[in-house]
């Protein structure tokens, strides 16, 4: 079996990580996102939610400093609040 390896950005959501690291399959991104929330590597800081589907979780890479919270308002998402 492969290590994959999956490079975070600042702040994403899974279809920005899909694009950076497109020879990684989805289910294995969900994965590697679930592992690094429990390793307290990347936390969930807000949602965007369209009039049709469901929401799209934005993630960031810890800890959560006031720029990126303004960055989450600007994408015009819902702040998670901890």
């Amino acid at each position: 079996m492969k290590n994959i390896s999956v490079k975070f950005p600042t702040l994403f959501t899974i279809d920005e990580l899909q694009q950076l690291n497109p020879d990684v399959v989805n289910i294995t991104l969900r994965y590697k996102i679930n592992q690094a929330i429990s390793r307290g590597v990347i936390t969930q800081v807000g949602k965007t939610q369209k009039e049709l589907g469901r929401p799209k979780i934005i993630f960031c890479k810890c800890p959560v400093d006031q720029n990126t919270k303004e960055e989450v308002k600007k994408r015009g998402a819902v702040l998670l609040e901890k």
